[in-house]
């Protein structure tokens, strides 16, 4: 059943290849590179996971003129955010999960006011 199942969800994914890609961030983990798309406007940026690294969100929201207003990054496994890199972002100390309580968010109320998130 496992096999059947991961075959089903590998076969449900989609490719793209894009020639132009762009990297934001270090040239090692917490650095990523990503499809240059020149004509994309994004209205909400949302970092999961943070740690200590977060040189792809500064880079990110630089590059797309974003702000605190519009740029979330949730830990709940962190003290605080590490804000040497950027602050133009709102650090919320929850996990993403399927669930909101004072520990967790499902990102609902992003998702129902903004259109265009990365």
């Amino acid at each position: 059943m496992t096999d059947i199942l991961n075959k089903e969800i590998l076969d449900s994914l989609l490719t793209y290849l894009f020639e132009d890609k762009i990297r934001y961030g270090v040239n090692c983990d917490g650095g990523y590179v990503i499809a240059n798309l020149k004509d994309v406007t994004y209205d909400c940026y949302i970092s999961a996971g943070v740690s200590c690294e977060e040189s792809f969100s500064r880079d990110f929201i630089k590059t797309y003129n974003m702000n605190k207003d519009n740029s979330f990054a949730f830990d709940g496994t962190i003290r605080d955010y590490p804000y040497n890199y950027t602050k133009d972002i709102t650090f919320v100390k929850k996990n993403i999960n399927s669930i909101n309580d004072n520990y967790n968010t499902n990102l609902s109320y992003l998702i129902n006011n903004y259109k265009n998130i990365f």
